[in-house]
């Protein structure tokens, strides 16, 4: 049990009656209060945020998102008033929910090192969980879309951040935004692949636009073949850490994005001890041009009246179309030879 969910559960064994709130003060060694409260007299669960009005910045609307609410409350009058921002269940449908982003959103706040910077912090999170809420579940990854993020990571690690700034390497990975492909570059795409067969015996395609190489200059298709545990593995959590130290030492905004960015795409450091047990190693890149005569289909390769359709590929018929690893990268980001 977290700290806010013991503070909440102790505030609601009281005899309090009334209107207000029951608050109880939550990580202490914050740069500003942050309370466990309850919203009386229903006893809303809720997470207050104390800040000097004056480190605000204007708002004109709060984030707000499927299961929560955002709602300052001025405590004293002035300029250099005080407010209560509070974070608030809505409804009781979404109560665990809400219970992973309130604390989520108080340790994120209570790192902050100055007032100024908890309100960044506050903001930041908020936002975060209001895009991963309209896009997803709080339910964590399934085991297969932990494998095709850690291809996705390790592609970033090993072909990107090598040869590109950290903040347009971040830029390029558009799979977080639902892009077309998993990463895009002025005039090239990148689509990648997990999977943990060995050896990999083909993947999948999900839709007819996804291998059409006629939408950009240069297509390419990469392959990262896993194997559970071996030596050098690493699970998702440990190889997400590594990233955000490479990004962070080199660009401290950067880090920031990326986690931004991870949740966009389902994940969510919360969660990250439910993926500490799975261990993967790299066995092998495999990295493919797609160009005319590789196996794909097209809208234009159907018959009238299919508008989308899934479908798998072996990858033995793509060996003609493979290209070695720092070929492709040079490609990717130095046009097609």
């Amino acid at each position: 049990m977290s700290e806010l969910q013991a503070a909440w559960s102790s505030l609601g064994a009281s005899d309090a009656a009334g209107d207000g709130w029951l608050a109880r003060r939550v990580h202490a060694a914050s740069s500003v209060p942050l309370f466990a409260a309850l919203g009386m007299p229903a006893s809303i669960p809720s997470l207050l945020i104390e800040v000097e009005a004056a480190v605000v910045p204007p708002i004109g609307q709060w984030p707000a998102g499927r299961g929560f609410d955002v709602v300052p409350h001025r405590r004293s009058a002035g300029p250099n008033g005080v407010l209560w921002v509070a974070l608030s269940l809505k409804g009781p449908q979404f109560h665990d929910t809400f219970a992973v982003l309130a604390e989520d959103v108080a340790t994120h706040v209570a790192a902050a090192p100055d007032a100024a910077s908890a309100v960044r912090a506050l903001l930041g999170r908020l936002r975060t969980w209001q895009e991963f809420l309209r896009r997803h579940d709080l339910g964590e990854l399934s085991t297969p879309e932990q494998t095709g993020l850690f291809a996705e990571l390790d592609i970033m690690e090993v072909l990107l951040l090598p040869r590109l700034p950290a903040m347009d390497a971040l830029l390029a990975w558009k799979s977080p935004d639902d892009g077309l492909h998993d990463f895009r570059f002025a005039g090239a795409a990148v689509e990648v692949k997990g999977t943990t067969r060995i050896p990999p015996l083909e993947f999948s395609v999900s839709g007819l636009a996804q291998l059409d190489e006629t939408a950009v200059d240069w297509l390419g298709l990469t392959v990262v073949s896993l194997a559970e545990g071996g030596d050098g593995a690493v699970n998702l959590p440990g190889l997400v850490e590594r990233i955000r130290n490479r990004l962070a030492a080199e660009d401290p905004a950067s880090s920031g994005r990326f986690t931004e960015m991870l949740a966009s795409r389902g994940y969510l450091d919360v969660h990250s001890a439910s993926y500490a047990s799975r261990f993967l190693t790299v066995v092998q890149r495999h990295a493919f041009r797609v160009e005319a005569g590789f196996p794909r289909l097209r809208a234009g390769d159907v018959p009238a009246g299919i508008r989308e359709c899934r479908y798998d590929v072996a990858i033995e018929s793509c060996t003609a179309f493979e290209v070695e690893l720092d070929a492709f990268g040079s490609a990717v980001f130095g046009g097609a030879p």
